[in-house]
């Protein structure tokens, strides 16, 4: 027994094939807002401890590093596009 939806012309749709590729969302000031919302404190304790907050995003394998500057900075501003900067050539 065929199926009744492919016997209607009306019921079937196709459209253009797009071509699929990984995008990963992640980006410095996500990473920079995940701070804000750990607190100054953690992060002073991490860096402390650390010296330096460094993460991997879970998805795109992207290291992130923020040194003391850069984590004096993301508390600093309320505007994160202000907060943070490129690494240096150093990181």
């Amino acid at each position: 027994m065929k199926a009744p939806f492919l016997e209607e012309s009306n019921g079937v749709r196709s459209f253009p094939a797009h071509p699929i590729c990984f995008s990963c969302r992640c980006s410095r000031n996500k990473v920079a807002d995940t701070l804000r919302m750990l607190g100054e404190e953690e992060v002073q304790s991490i860096l402390a401890e650390q010296g330096a907050v460094e993460t991997v995003c879970d998805f795109c394998a992207k290291p992130y590093r923020f040194d003391a500057v850069d984590c004096v900075q993301v508390f600093k501003t309320n505007l994160l596009s202000d907060a943070t900067r490129p690494p240096s050539s150093g990181h």
